[in-house]
């Protein structure tokens, strides 16, 4: 019985970024201290960002997300 595929719908969207070393290190330190692995805590974080009224606001205001945005 061969791997079942997930649909294209179902697949997880992969955000491509850069970040400082020192701070990725410092996130790899901070997330040793409390068990959790560094990548999941950053969709976490930036789940429970997207989730909040006031910071979607703010983004659209800053011109990082586009007002008519369907996050």
């Amino acid at each position: 019985m061969g791997r079942r595929k997930l649909d294209e719908n179902r697949k997880r969207k992969k955000i491509s970024t850069t970040i400082n070393d020192d701070l990725w290190k410092l996130l790899g330190e901070y997330a040793d201290e409390h068990g959790k692995i560094k990548t999941k805590m950053l969709e976490k974080w930036i789940a429970d960002g997207l989730s909040n009224k006031d910071v979607i606001e703010k983004l659209k205001n800053e011109g990082i997300i586009l007002p008519d945005s369907e996050l």
